[in-house]
């Protein structure tokens, strides 16, 4: 709402002293004396109806607009800095996962899983015949016969690494699927062994290592012994002549001591 004391270019009408009408060209009040220049001069200043700034909007909103742009990037360069961190973790894991599962690193472990008969040494065997079951307990013949003949241990780890096989192929180190979906699973694959005794005597007791594992009740007695993971353990026989054997050298007079297997002999 205007001022009565104003026209609509914000002349005085009236003295704001003594209220003597004026003219807008009178300086001073012809009534009073009052200086209406100095009043104009002082009551220059935008109507209520104006705008006091034009700017002090447009600063507000363009500080509100940078603090959305600031939250923005500081977002995106954590998002950056977390894909970074990502793919560096990725690319390293991928690294170290090569070389860790690697055909020469897995056959290191493999050595000495043996060497040390660690508790995990059943992981890195398995076998195709469902017959036989590679537990810990089932690997000790080979695991004993490796360490009382390290040459022979030694010969395993060097025939793997350059020919994949072993003793006529009945150990195969080879690719046996995959590790994460991403790395070869390298083990020792074990083709037992299946061998039948022929006893050409009546009662004869059969004895594996000292254990009795069967009895002749004919003059034409067979068993099947297997499956074996290494070559033959010394089998005795309680009848004093040598019972009739097939085409086995294990059951020589010589291997029919106590004595172990000659190492030179390997596996059956």
């Amino acid at each position: 709402m205007r001022s009565n004391n104003s026209s609509d270019d914000g002349a005085v009408l009236f003295c704001p002293n003594c209220g003597e009408q004026v003219t807008v060209n009178d300086d001073f009040c012809p009534n009073c004396g009052y200086n209406l220049r100095a009043y104009r001069q002082e009551t220059q200043a935008p109507t209520p109806d104006q705008p006091t700034s034009v700017h002090k909007p447009a600063k507000a909103a363009g500080r509100k607009k940078k603090k959305v742009r600031t939250k923005q990037q500081k977002r995106r360069r954590r998002e950056i800095f977390v894909g970074v961190l990502v793919a560096l973790l990725a690319i390293g894991g991928i690294t170290y996962g090569e070389y860790y599962y690697s055909k020469a690193s897995t056959l290191r472990r493999v050595v000495a899983a043996v060497k040390n008969n660690q508790s995990d040494l059943h992981r890195y065997f398995y076998t195709s015949d469902p017959n036989l079951k590679l537990t810990n307990e089932a690997l000790q013949p080979l695991t004993k016969y490796f360490n009382q003949n390290p040459d022979q241990l030694l010969a395993f780890k060097t025939q793997s690494a350059r020919l994949g096989t072993f003793d006529n192929q009945r150990l195969s180190y080879e690719k046996a699927g995959r590790k994460f979906l991403i790395f070869p699973s390298w083990k020792v694959k074990v083709k037992p062994v299946y061998v039948a005794l022929t006893v050409n005597k009546k009662n004869a007791q059969i004895k594996e290592n000292g254990t009795k594992i069967a009895t002749s009740n004919t003059s034409h007695f067979s068993k099947e012994i297997g499956p074996l993971t290494r070559k033959l353990p010394t089998f005795q026989f309680s009848q004093p002549k040598r019972p009739q054997v097939g085409q086995y050298e294990h059951l020589s007079p010589q291997q029919q001591s106590d004595d172990p297997i000659n190492p030179q002999d390997g596996f059956v």
